[in-house]
C-alpha cells in the first residue's frame, strides 16, 4: 500500500504519481508492469507503464509462462501457442514440485467435488469418454488396437476380480445362466460349428476342432 495514496491498487498508485495511463491506438489501455517481479511491491519506482505486447515480451523473456498465457488470450495468439505456453508452465511447476497433480489428496478431493456437482468429465452422457477413445485410436495408442495388449489387460483385470472375490466366474449360478444364453444363441464354444480349412471336415464344438487339428486327425 502506498502511504501517500492509501490504496493497494497499483494502477491507481501509478496514476497518482506518474499521471494518466495512456492508451494504444486500438483503445486498449497500457499495462502496469512490476519491475522486480514482486506484485506486492507497489512503490511508484517499481511500476512501469508498457503496452500489452511489451508486457508479454518482458514476461516471455523471463520465462514466466503463466503470465504469458493470460496475456496471450488478450493478444489473441494462436491456440497452438497458448497450448505450448501451458505445457511450459506445467513443466516448470512439476519441476519445482508445485503442480496440483503432484498432490494425490488434492486430486482426490477435487474429483469428489466435481462428481458431486456433476462437472467431472466421467459424469454425463459419455461424450467425453468417447472423445478420449477416438483420440487414442487415431494416435494408435488405444489398448484395444493390439490383441496381445487387450488379452493382457483383460487377464490383469480378471485376476484382480478373482483376488477380491467379485469375479462373475466365481458365481456358479451366473456361469450356468451365461452358458444357457450362449447355447440358445448358438455361440457357446461347445455348440459352434466348424469346418477344417485344410481337409474340409466339419464338426461341432471348438474343443473337437482343436483335437482334430492338433491331434494329427486332419488328413491334410
Amino acid at each position: 500500500m502506498c502511504i501517500y495514496c492509501g490504496t493497494k491498487k497499483y494502477r491507481k498508485i501509478y496514476e497518482n504519481h506518474m499521471g494518466p495511463i495512456p492508451k494504444e491506438e486500438n483503445g486498449r489501455t497500457y499495462e502496469i508492469h512490476h519491475i522486480d517481479g514482486n506484485h506486492s511491491n507497489n512503490s511508484p519506482e517499481n511500476l512501469s507503464c508498457v503496452t500489452l505486447q511489451e508486457h508479454y515480451d518482458i514476461h516471455y523473456a523471463q520465462e514466466d509462462w503463466g503470465a504469458c498465457y493470460l496475456m496471450g488470450g488478450k493478444l489473441k495468439v494462436s491456440p497452438e501457442m497458448l497450448s505450448d505456453l501451458l505445457k511450459k508452465q506445467s513443466a516448470v511447476r512439476i519441476a519445482n514440485g508445485t503442480h496440483n497433480f503432484l498432490n494425490t489428496e488434492l486430486k482426490r478431493k477435487w474429483a469428489i467435488e466435481r462428481v458431486a456437482n456433476g462437472t467431472h468429465p466421467w459424469v454425463g452422457d459419455g461424450s467425453f469418454q468417447r472423445k478420449v477413445q477416438r483420440r487414442s485410436i487415431e494416435a494408435g495408442t488405444h489398448h484395444l488396437l493390439s490383441g496381445r495388449i487387450q488379452k493382457a489387460h483383460a487377464k490383469k483385470n480378471a485376476q484382480k476380480l478373482i483376488e477380491n472375490g467379485t469375479s462373475r466366474f466365481l458365481d456358479k449360478d451366473w456361469q450356468k445362466q451365461n452358458a444357457q444364453k450362449l447355447i440358445a444363441a448358438g455361440t457357446h464354444p461347445s455348440h459352434q460349428l466348424w469346418t477344417c480349412e485344410h481337409c474340409g471336415m466339419r464338426g461341432k464344438g471348438l474343443s473337437q476342432l482343436s483335437r482334430h487339428t492338433n491331434g494329427n486327425n486332419c488328413k491334410s
